[in-house]
């Protein structure tokens, strides 16, 4: 077509209709970990939670802007039992401030992994995520 385009063209566009750039479009978790599909942090959505052990994520819909680049993960987490810890979330006296802005203002998701080995897998992915990132999760203080 004989058009020529800066690359700072083509990245414009693609921000302006959210084409995600190469480093949002990698997760940060390897492809050994599976997480679960989506579940709305209500508690009318508590049963599809199991009882036992692993790691979660919580995310919101919309995009933060992290140091390296883009994401919608506010926190990473690791429980015994992943129904009793999130169920804490919906509650009124939550230790993370941070945590409980998001809680109030957005629609916040929580999806999981299950494992015996929570406390390794939890710090492995807050280390890859702040490698991805450049920082961690909004909500995480401490970690990796």
């Amino acid at each position: 077509m004989g058009v020529h385009l800066s690359i700072r063209t083509i990245c414009n566009c693609r921000k302006l209709l959210n084409i995600p750039n190469y480093r949002e479009k990698a997760t940060y978790h390897g492809k050994d970990i599976t997480f679960s599909d989506y579940i709305l942090l209500s508690k009318k959505y508590f049963t599809k939670i199991p009882t036992e052990s692993g790691v979660y994520e919580l995310s919101i819909s919309s995009k933060i802007d992290y140091l390296n680049c883009r994401s919608n993960v506010i926190y990473i987490g690791s429980s015994k039992n992943l129904h009793k810890r999130t169920a804490n979330y919906t509650g009124n006296k939550l230790k993370n401030k941070c945590l409980g802005k998001f809680i109030s203002n957005y629609d916040v998701f929580v999806r999981f992994y299950l494992t015996e080995s929570y406390n390794l897998i939890e710090r492995s992915l807050l280390k890859s995520f702040a490698n991805n990132y450049g920082g961690l999760p909004t909500a995480n203080s401490i970690g990796g």
